[in-house]
């Protein structure tokens, strides 16, 4: 098998994998921003610019599962 063939079948592996796990994922973004940012802003006394900042970020399926860059 070629290389070529090799990167294609990852690539339709990872494309698959994405797409059947993206509905979990929409649905921890809501958890997130639903029940816990409320709860965070309140105990870390976050202002409106900060909270909106994490609403985004939560937001953002590419960067969900990154590190948290220092915000707070």
């Amino acid at each position: 098998m070629d290389i070529h063939s090799l990167l294609r079948t990852n690539c339709e592996n990872l494309i698959e994998q994405y797409n059947s796990n993206l509905d979990v994922v929409h649905a921890l973004q809501a958890t997130f921003t639903d029940e816990i940012l409320p709860d965070l802003q309140q105990e870390l006394q976050l202002d409106d610019e900060s909270t909106q900042w994490a609403r985004d970020w939560l937001q953002d399926t590419g960067k969900l599962f990154n590190p948290i860059p220092h915000r707070f």
